[in-house]
């Protein structure tokens, strides 16, 4: 049915909204969460892209060492289940894998049409 209508299934519409409010976050639009104190800016390194299925469902640690876009930030490192889950764990590795110019995306619409054309097309999306 969703294919029918054209529409994005429910975890592609989740993963959308968490990067829209990553974006806000790193751009300053949200003044309650200070960026320098929860993320850490990498350096930039070269781009490494595993392959793989597309429907496969998979822990790959390749993926969580991908850096697209200068704007990256370190993944953080967890040791419960319930933290590996969080909102900034899990969205910090999708945003990594963003291109150049979707993370410098000059507004807030632009940059939700950008992932709204490519968030059913990263890597690592399941």
């Amino acid at each position: 049915m969703l294919d029918d209508l054209n529409l994005p299934t429910l975890q592609e519409r989740r993963r959308h909204q968490r990067l829209t409010f990553l974006y806000k976050v790193v751009e300053g639009h949200v003044p309650a969460i200070n960026v320098d104190h929860y993320l850490h800016r990498l350096r930039p390194k070269r781009t490494i892209r595993a392959k793989k299925f597309e429907d496969y469902v998979h822990d790959n640690i390749v993926l969580k060492s991908v850096n697209n876009n200068s704007k990256c930030y370190k993944p953080l490192h967890t040791n419960s289940d319930k933290f590996k889950h969080s909102f900034l764990s899990r969205t910090i590795l999708d945003w990594n894998l963003l291109s150049e110019s979707t993370v410098n995306s000059t507004s807030i619409e632009c940059f939700k049409a950008a992932i709204s054309a490519k968030v059913g097309h990263l890597p690592g999306s399941y």
